[in-house]
């Protein structure tokens, strides 16, 4: 199964390996792994960005992640454009780095949308999260699973967490891993960035002066990536 190409991939391409994927087995899954130490030989990717505070601003937060506003725009494309947030929704991105277009799939094992007793998120139990996490499929690069959450904790801050285990699955992504690196810390570092940006912009928010740090107005961000 070729996984890259030199052009975009036709419309024809994209319905074909979507539907070829929708029926594979997930690459990798266990219940609820993110809260725990990678399994060995996978690499820990752990960020969060914090969007302000109170009800409306973590409203407005989970609505962002619903639009899937969370992924960045001109070198990645989603397929459907917006996948309904439910278990079993197959995703695919076609994603374009150094001249060359990667098709990957991944399917929706878990969603998130409750009160406490909430996941474990960095900032320890909230009060309130919403969110989900999706596992790679066998036509990815990689293979693991990530989680997008959006936190309101116990202060009544609101975070968004991206926190994923991965390890290269493609025979190229093996071979070219430092790029790989390269571009899944740039895909983390532009999805805060939209998620801060798509927050602001549906309205002010409660504490919102504080999530711009002193220097040059960059929001505050915690990472802890291998």
């Amino acid at each position: 199964m070729r996984l890259w190409s030199l052009k975009p991939p036709s419309d024809k391409q994209i319905r074909e390996f979507f539907t070829q994927q929708a029926d594979q087995p997930v690459s990798y899954f266990e219940s609820s792994p993110l809260d725990k130490q990678p399994p060995e030989g996978f690499v820990l990717d752990d960020n969060r960005v914090f969007l302000g505070s109170g009800e409306q601003a973590f409203q407005h937060a989970c609505d962002a992640l619903r639009r899937w506003e969370m992924y960045p725009q001109g070198w990645i494309k989603l397929v459907p454009h917006r996948p309904i947030l439910q278990a079993g929704a197959v995703v695919m991105i076609v994603a374009k780095a150094h001249g060359v277009y990667w098709k990957s799939a991944c399917r929706v094992v878990e969603t998130f949308d409750q009160q406490y007793p909430a996941p474990l998120s960095a900032t320890g139990h909230c009060l309130q999260s919403f969110g989900f996490v999706y596992a790679t499929l066998p036509g990815h690069v990689e293979c693991g699973q990530e989680r997008f959450l959006i936190v309101r904790d116990a202060k009544d801050q609101v975070w968004y967490e991206i926190r994923a285990f991965s390890k290269p699955q493609h025979w190229l992504a093996k071979i070219a891993y430092p790029l790989v690196r390269r571009f899944q810390k740039r895909f983390f570092a532009e999805s805060m960035s939209r998620m801060v940006a798509a927050v602001e912009k549906a309205g002010p928010q409660h504490g919102a002066a504080t999530t711009r740090s002193a220097a040059k107005g960059s929001p505050i961000v915690f990472s802890n990536r291998q």
